[in-house]
């Protein structure tokens, strides 16, 4: 008896391909969207993330409400955003794959970067690269890379979101500014060169395309992830230090957000 299963991916047979052609140095792969997703989390996530120097971003949908579609629509006509369809097989089941097909995702993201992207990262709706010593994210690469590098992995800084507040913290990034003082080495997230990765995981560069390529880890002070999420770690005994590097953002981000929520109701509505 087989009981293998076959999962297509890159079948983009009745979706149309990646036709932005404009030349871009820094943009992010998200995951499939599924669940429920906050409109102002994913407003937050596009306009800060812009801030920090992203230029296009890739979205999965697995399955999202019409309100989520209509702010990622939004940013589509803009020429910033390409949706698409992300449905598994009735027969895949949760066991059979990682969190929606994550790592599938991630290759084809992967792949359709290489003709317009220097560098594309992998982050979820929660998590920003934010350089410390320089202006953006295309100013760091351009400052630490060489042509050994085929990508570069920042640790991740855990900011404590209370789930009783969540509902009243957006935006999170002007809201929540205690996290653990020490790196979370496990929560990594790299930023690579897509001609020089021939296979990538959620947290590291699992394989360069040649041996000659390596993996550049970026200093702490430099550049980190903040990674805002609910955790309980009762074995942990840290106090939390405060870090209000996200504060410079606050007033530009609350007025595009405004914006953005009231361009959209006026378009879709």
């Amino acid at each position: 008896m087989n009981s293998s299963v076959v999962l297509p991916v890159g079948n983009v047979k009745n979706q149309q391909c990646t036709t932005n052609t404009n030349k871009g140095e820094y943009g992010i792969c998200i995951p499939p969207l599924h669940g429920h997703i906050s409109v102002d989390a994913l407003i937050e996530f596009l306009e800060l993330s812009q801030f920090l120097g992203a230029s296009y971003f890739t979205f999965y949908d697995f399955k999202i409400s019409k309100n989520v579609s209509n702010v990622l629509n939004y940013y589509k006509d803009k020429g910033l955003v390409e949706v698409l369809s992300w449905k598994l097989p009735s027969y895949i089941t949760q066991s059979d794959v990682h969190y929606y097909g994550q790592i599938f995702t991630m290759e084809d993201c992967l792949f359709r970067s290489m003709n317009h992207l220097d560098f594309v990262a992998f982050n979820d709706l929660e998590e920003y690269i934010v350089p410390l010593q320089y202006s953006n994210m295309s100013s760091v690469l351009r400052s630490i890379h060489k042509e050994k590098h085929c990508g570069h992995c920042f640790e991740s800084a855990k900011f404590a979101v209370s789930g009783r507040s969540r509902q009243n913290s957006w935006p999170v990034t002007q809201n929540v500014f205690n996290r653990r003082p020490k790196a979370d080495i496990s929560r990594a997230k790299c930023v690579s060169n897509p001609k020089k990765v021939f296979e990538h995981g959620v947290h590291y560069i699992m394989q360069p395309l040649e041996s000659k390529y390596v993996t550049d880890d970026v200093d702490w002070n430099a550049a980190r992830v903040f990674h805002y999420r609910e955790w309980h770690d009762p074995t942990c005994t840290e106090e939390l230090e405060e870090d209000r590097t996200m504060e410079k953002y606050g007033q530009r981000l609350r007025q595009r957000i405004d914006a953005v929520k009231t361009i959209v109701a006026l378009k879709f509505t």
